[in-house]
């Protein structure tokens, strides 16, 4: 169901985009990222996932200046893969 619900929406959004407004769109866009990002401060009950935030938001933006296209994915594999280490310490 889920698979099913994703694929019709990401259709419907094609078809629709062409008949949005440009600042309609870009919010659009915007909501994505904000509501990972709700969802990820919601579940920091642990150290381990309060890490791999905070490290992530710091070093996806580092690693903007070394790759701009894989900096999103090198971050998180980074700051996730350190958050799990110490917290495997501790």
């Amino acid at each position: 169901a889920t698979w099913s619900v994703a694929i019709f929406s990401t259709v419907i959004g094609y078809v629709a985009s062409d008949f949005l407004n440009k600042d309609i769109l870009i919010g659009l866009a915007i909501i994505n990222p904000i509501y990972f990002i709700c969802m990820m401060v919601g579940a920091m009950k642990t150290m381990q996932i309060s890490l791999s935030v905070i490290l992530g938001a710091v070093l996806g933006p580092a690693f903007y200046f070394i790759s701009p296209e894989w900096s999103i994915l090198f971050g998180g594999f980074f700051a996730g893969t350190i958050a799990f280490f110490i917290g495997e310490k501790k």
